[in-house]
């Protein structure tokens, strides 16, 4: 891991320096008693704040956390060593909760009136997909067309499009709503529809299990584990192609 300097401690570069504090401050507190889930209930505000919209929540933590603790282990003594223990999983529907509020407060700021927009200033935070005056409007266009009739109403009396757009709204970034995509990996929606009935309606939804793998597709796949380099893996498949040719096409 390559690391940087910052005064006497060497910290990594993946890591940065409010990430640090928060980090090391956790694990200073909780050395015997560190997990992912105790980490994301006291510091779900933290995570909320740092959080930009159309990133993988879980995913992202997951990973800052797991190099987190990869860091600040190799860096403590025996006798101070940290101590990970196993439990609960992670409540990630407390912070989508914040992240929903952290939005509602700064809606203004997310939708420029159209006679600031012209001369506003981008600050270092912005990127390529934030929210635009005319973006929201074309966004408000495509749901004021909408039928009625044709939206989706779950069992609570909730219209999923109308919530859909409504958070929309609060956005700053681009986001699968505003296509009208539910992602429903995305734990914003575990707080937006509360209801129990309402979600095993949205994630149940025309569900399709993915098929079996045929036993031959799988054995040939797994033939390529170990192969990491080009020249195995075109051995490889020189030696498929010329002693089971039968079998190149994956289905015999």
């Amino acid at each position: 891991m390559s690391k940087s300097v910052e005064g006497s401690i060497t910290v990594p570069t993946t890591l940065t320096p409010s990430f640090y504090e928060v980090f090391e401050a956790y694990f200073r507190e909780t050395r015997n008693s560190a997990s992912l889930a105790d980490f994301v209930d006291k510091n779900a505000s933290f995570i909320a704040r740092q959080h930009n919209l159309g990133e993988d929540l879980k995913s992202v933590w997951t990973t800052r956390y797991a190099k987190a603790l990869e860091f600040f282990r190799s860096e403590s003594s025996e006798e101070s060593q940290i101590r990970p223990t196993k439990g609960k999983k992670p409540n990630w529907s407390q912070v989508a909760e914040r992240i929903v509020e952290e939005q509602r407060n700064g809606i203004e700021e997310s939708i420029p009136s159209a006679s600031t927009s012209k001369t506003s200033t981008k600050t270092s935070t912005d990127t390529a997909a934030t929210l635009t005056t005319a973006f929201i409007e074309s966004y408000r266009a495509m749901f004021d067309a909408f039928d009625n009739n044709d939206k989706w109403v779950l069992p609570s009396g909730a219209v999923v499009e109308d919530v859909m757009f409504s958070y929309g709204l609060t956005c700053r970034n681009e986001n699968p709503c505003h296509s009208f995509i539910l992602d429903v990996d995305d734990p914003i929606w575990l707080t937006l529809f509360p209801d129990e009935m309402d979600r095993k309606v949205l994630f149940e939804h025309k569900r399709n299990p993915l098929p079996e793998i045929k036993p031959e597709l799988k054995e040939y796949l797994s033939s390529y584990i170990g192969k990491v380099s080009c020249w195995f893996l075109f051995r490889c498949c020189l030696d498929k192609i010329l002693i089971e040719p039968d079998r190149v096409s994956l289905g015999a």
